[in-house]
């Protein structure tokens, strides 16, 4: 009995040890199995997450340059004037445009409708003058594919533009005439435009060149030059975004020595001419009344056909410049001249008392309202 126990028990150890080496495996697949399991899960899970990641937009980054090959027609009346511009754009290529053309090795040039054909393919940075006053004119447009990947698109346009005529000071100051490129294809976050350069006439290395010899038709001098890049909002693409803008600036003056000759001699010579009328041609001898009165209606219809045959010479704003407030000061000094001189003329012939005090008091009075017409006319420029 005894060692059929001792058998019962060693079989009983013997099926325990068993059992515990069966679980154990048993415990062992199914945590390998698990740990796969798992390990496949996180693999699964991080897969995802990193592909769902949102890259950033590559920013196409265009190098602008610039040359105003002409300015002309400057009309301070309309506010505007007219350019001929040239523009090269560079950038890039992604590979797009080389495989559009079919993979050329070698150099590829396309001009006119060639390079509008691409627009259904492949990107061309767009752009339109933001102060244009109507539609560009292009005279000729081409584009460059050179075989280290760079694109040149080369435009040369004709354009009227708005300019701010905001010249109180006229025919002295500066007035800044400003030209704006602004993209429309893209966003700034899609597109950006970076200035390569500005220039003023092509021989940017001559004197003549860089105060606009040549360029700047008219009575106009170039005296500065520079460019700013902006963005600017749009109702383009939803009205949501800002694009990409370049300004294009030149301070141009006017020449000074025409409108001199022109307008200021004039109307200073007529001015002395009326005050000397006042003071030496004395109503107290009545020979003088013709003078004196015929000779200041005379300056006074002088003025107003110099006026009117100044034409554009004399721009029309809604506000006073200097040539306007010169004008009404001479007008209004050589009417007061001659309301006087009907006054005195009448007093003396009614042999008033008081006529030669009154004469000798005008004679005094006009040429102080001459000096305040000179200080008046003179703080437009100041």
């Amino acid at each position: 009995m005894q060692k059929k126990s001792m058998k019962r028990s060693s079989l009983f150890v013997a099926c325990v040890v068993g059992c515990a080496f069966l679980l154990g495996n048993m415990s062992l697949s199914t945590a390998q199995e698990t740990g796969h399991s798992e390990g496949g899960v996180n693999h699964q899970e991080a897969a995802p997450a990193h592909g769902t990641q949102t890259n950033p937009v590559d920013v196409t980054r265009v190098e602008v340059k610039f040359v105003l090959d002409e300015i002309r027609n400057i009309n301070i009346t309309a506010a505007t004037y007219g350019v001929v511009a040239e523009v090269l754009q560079q950038w890039q290529d992604d590979g797009s445009m080389r495989e559009a053309l079919g993979n050329p090795e070698a150099k590829v040039i396309l001009t006119g409708d060639q390079v509008n054909s691409l627009h259904d393919s492949v990107f061309l940075p767009e752009f339109f003058v933001a102060n244009a006053e109507g539609a560009r004119e292009t005279m000729v447009r081409s584009l460059v594919l050179y075989p280290e990947g760079t694109i040149d698109l080369f435009e040369k346009f004709a354009v009227d533009v708005t300019l701010d005529s905001d010249m109180h000071s006229y025919p002295f100051g500066a007035l800044d005439l400003h030209l704006e490129l602004e993209a429309f294809t893209d966003d700034i976050s899609g597109l950006e435009f970076v200035s390569g350069g500005f220039e003023v006439g092509h021989a940017s290395h001559s004197d003549e060149a860089a105060h606009g010899g040549g360029v700047i038709k008219g009575n106009w001098t170039a005296i500065d030059h520079f460019v700013r890049s902006n963005t600017m909002s749009s109702m383009n693409l939803g009205g949501h975004d800002k694009f990409s803008n370049i300004s294009y600036h030149v301070e141009v003056q006017h020449d000074v020595a025409d409108i001199l000759q022109k307008i200021i001699l004039p109307l200073v010579v007529v001015v002395l001419l009326s005050l000397a009328i006042s003071h030496f041609c004395s109503l107290q001898f009545s020979a003088n009344a013709d003078w004196r009165i015929g000779g200041q209606i005379t300056l006074i219809l002088t003025i107003f056909a110099l006026k009117f045959s100044l034409g554009d010479d004399v721009p029309k704003t809604h506000f006073l410049t200097m040539i306007d407030a010169l004008m009404i000061g001479s007008s209004t000094l050589i009417s007061l001249a001659l309301f006087a001189g009907i006054y005195l003329n009448d007093a003396f012939q009614r042999e008033s008392k008081t006529a030669h005090a009154l004469e000798a008091r005008w004679n005094i009075f006009l040429p102080l309202a001459a000096i305040a017409m000179a200080v008046w006319v003179a703080s437009f420029v100041v």
